[in-house]
């Protein structure tokens, strides 16, 4: 429930934030669907003739850690280093939050492994997401984000919810100065053409 309450929260914020800086797609109507919509390779599962088409669904490799989404589920599958420990019995793990997130990055950083999501244990609808790059072509999402990152681990609700508008505010495409952000522990200057923003999903009924 507390999360629940965080997230509403966070919603809110980042809504009435993304407005003021101009983002695009942001005033769609939420559709809260943690548990209750799942959506199983983009499709509802009425929307599949039979029901075992799910099972047919093939994992999609992911190229970097930063394509990991909240909501949706990832097989782990390791080449080098010891076996990931949080996995279910079929070696799959759901993020739920960005703790999870933050658990998979410590991993890979001893570890060597292959990321896979999962469309046929289905999904929530994708929450807001921001996506940048440096100016040497690595990629990151919000939640790499030292300040945000510190903030959801060690501070209070209020305070997490500040520290991710303000960065938020600083990675506003519309910045026409150059933006230095901290990032996984070192400050990086972020590709500005490179910032790409996710809104929340919707299912018009």
């Amino acid at each position: 429930m507390i999360l629940n309450r965080l997230m509403s929260n966070i919603s809110s914020i980042l809504v009435n934030s993304c407005v003021k800086m101009k983002f695009p797609g942001t005033m769609d109507v939420l559709v809260p669907s943690n548990g209750f919509m799942i959506l199983y390779g983009n499709k509802l599962l009425g929307e599949y003739e039979f029901k075992n088409d799910i099972y047919n669904l093939k994992d999609i490799l992911l190229n970097s850690t930063h394509e990991i989404r909240i909501g949706r589920t990832y097989k782990i599958v390791t080449e080098t280093g010891v076996p990931y420990e949080f996995l279910d019995e079929d070696g799959c793990i759901k993020v739920e939050t960005p703790k999870e997130y933050y658990s998979i990055k410590k991993y890979l950083q001893n570890n060597s492994a292959l990321i896979y999501e999962v469309p046929s244990k289905g999904r929530d609808l994708a929450g807001y997401n921001l996506i940048f790059s440096d100016i040497n072509g690595n990629y990151y999402n919000i939640w790499d984000v030292d300040a945000v990152k510190n903030a959801f681990v060690n501070g209070s609700q209020t305070k997490f919810i500040q520290i991710l508008q303000d960065s938020l505010n600083t990675l506003n495409p519309n910045n026409k100065n150059s933006v230095y952000i901290s990032v996984n522990g070192k400050m990086v200057e972020v590709n500005k053409k490179s910032i790409q923003i996710e809104p929340y999903e919707v299912i018009m009924s």
